[in-house]
């Protein structure tokens, strides 16, 4: 596979697969095209469509393998990462993960982890959050996560208000 067009033509096959739930063929393919890939052939953007389309197992087992063979930092939607990291718990990954979700200006998007519906994960970035010093989103997404109905992340004192 030499051409762009051919890497183009494969790489969106392999997206596809992972849209159908065939992430470990998919993942088998992409290894295989990556030994052979052109030096100067650039296809990191193929990375923010594979965010866009798994589902988090799947886009957790493509983060572990492949996410240092690509730059994520332009991937508009890094926060979905942010959130499927999340569930594992608090980790460097995951800080590094928010700190270029905040660095985007789309740090509100974090909120998007209360959607996971997981004590441990809305407090994983909230650890996250104060280590980088984001103390007013860490707030606001224990706030958010409160009035969402995660009683466990309240503070004490605030359990009542949102009972």
């Amino acid at each position: 596979m030499t051409t762009p067009l051919e890497v183009y033509k494969a790489l969106r096959s392999i997206k596809e697969d992972v849209f159908l739930g065939r992430a470990d063929s998919a993942f088998s393919e992409l290894r295989k095209l990556l030994e052979n890939l052109p030096k100067d052939l650039s296809i990191d953007w193929f990375a923010c469509n594979i965010i866009d389309v798994a589902k988090c197992p799947d886009l957790l087992k493509f983060y572990d393998e492949f996410g240092g063979k690509f730059t994520l930092g332009n991937c508009s939607n890094l926060y979905k990462l942010a959130s499927c990291l999340a569930t594992r718990g608090y980790s460097e990954d995951l800080k590094k993960v928010v700190s270029l979700v905040i660095n985007q200006g789309r740090g509100s998007k974090l909120l998007d982890v209360i959607s996971t519906k997981s004590k441990d994960a809305v407090l994983a970035v909230y650890k996250a959050l104060t280590e980088l010093k984001e103390f007013d989103l860490a707030n606001n997404i224990i706030s958010e996560a409160c009035r969402a109905g995660l009683k466990e992340v309240c503070p004490q004192k605030a359990q009542a208000m949102y009972a």
